[in-house]
Parts: structure tokens; sequence; C-alpha cells
């Protein structure tokens, strides 16, 4: 618990050097809720309803610095119910069409009475092309193993995915996104996962819808419950 209070400490205090002139440009955040959370092809929810919401600050040109949540139900750990995510990142322009952009996030999971802790780390960079296009790698030093509360191991993973966005008609734009995780470290193999979908802006909400998808070694590795087929459907209040 104080490594969660930690986290909302630093955007506090950073939130409270800006300027009440400037904090327009340099406070955000979000609130919203999801039919199932889906991360890197597996749930997080085990489909059910979740409610999310972040803040996150500009304390200088090019640096944000934030805290995300989301209610979470754990396959192996029910006790398991938010998720904490406290994040560093530094973007930058490289031209007027391409934009750089790398981070670090902590990942805590709070009530989490696993014999070590889901708790993990991850190094991220990632290139974007108009906003439409990106490709983004990460590293996991940490990433950890459970079978039924037992641990297995913890070691490093690594992530890459493909994301993108293309305009239909109006505000509304296809998504369409893919991506491998390697855990080979823990599991011995890695899996592929992909979604395809449609979102839309709607005044200052956003809105979701889509269709995900995992290799079937993935559903192997985790079971049915947070691999395979699944819709996702979300909406999130921008402020």
């Amino acid at each position: 618990m104080q490594r969660t209070w930690g986290h909302c400490l630093v955007v506090v205090v950073i939130a409270s050097g800006i300027d009440c002139g400037q904090a327009g440009e340099r406070v955000g955040g979000s609130v919203g809720v999801a039919r199932d959370y889906v991360y890197r092809g597996l749930s997080q929810s085990e489909g059910k309803v979740v409610i999310q919401g972040g803040a996150h600050v500009r304390p200088a040109r090019d640096w944000q610095v934030g805290i995300w949540a989301s209610t979470v139900e754990h396959k192996y750990d029910p006790g398991t119910a938010i998720e904490l995510d406290s994040f560093v990142s530094y973007s930058h322009a490289l031209t007027a069409d391409w934009q750089w952009r790398s981070s670090f996030t902590h990942y805590e999971f709070v009530k989490d009475d696993s014999p070590l802790g889901y708790d993990y780390d991850e190094l991220s960079t990632s290139i974007a092309y108009q906003s439409r296009v990106s490709l983004a790698v990460a590293w996991i030093p940490n990433a950890a193993r459970y079978r039924y509360k037992q641990t297995a191991a913890r070691a490093s993973a690594y992530a890459l995915d493909v994301n993108w966005t293309q305009p239909l008609f109006r505000d509304v734009s296809a998504v369409v996104g893919a991506g491998y995780y390697d855990v080979s470290a823990l599991y011995a193999t890695g899996y592929g996962y992909w979604h395809v979908g449609i979102a839309s802006p709607v005044g200052p909400v956003d809105l979701e819808l889509l269709h995900i998808d995992t290799q079937d070694r993935a559903v192997l590795m985790y079971g049915y419950a947070l691999a395979g087929p699944r819709w996702s459907a979300s909406a999130r209040w921008r402020f």
C-alpha cells in the first residue's frame, strides 16, 4: 500500500508545481468502462466489465508522468482487484510525420497475496507515422509465471506490436493490430495475438469495439478464460 500511495504522490507533487494557467495544457486524464480488459491478447478480467481511469501531467516539454488504474480479475489470484500502473515517458517529433516515444512503466496489483507477486516493470519504445501506423517493442525484465498460485519463475519477456488506424468516414476509423509476446524464458515459447475493430470519438468520449484473438498455443498456456477469440467494447471520457 505504501508503494501505491507513492505512485499517486509523485503525480500530485509534479502537478502542484504547474502554474494554473498552464494546467489545461499540461494536465489530463480519462475515465471509462470496458467490457473485458484485454492486454496482449489475454483477458485481465475474465470477460467481466471493468472500470478504468488515469491522470497525467507534462512537467516539461516532451515529458509525461502519470498513473492509470483498472479493476481486474486474476484467474490465479482472486484476491487481486485493482491494477495500478505508474509511468514516465519521453516523446519527440522526429519530423512533421514521424514521432518517437520511450517509456518506463511499473505495473502493480493491489492486494496481491500471491507468493512472489504479479508486479512487474516494462521498458518500451515506439515509432509512429502520422498517428496512424505505429511499431512498438517492449522489454519486461521480471515477468512471472504462475500456475494455481504456484510460482514457477521470473524471467525476461519481450513484446512486439504493430498497429494501424485507417479513417473510414467522418470520425469513424478502422483499427487493426497484431503482436507477438515472447515468454520463452518462462513457457519455452511465445504466442501471437491480433485485433480488428472500429473506433470513433463522440465529443470528449472515445468509443471502441474490437474482436481479439490469439494463437492456439496461448489457449494451451493460459486457458480459454484468458486467451482465444473474444469481443471487447469500451467507452472512455477524456478530460
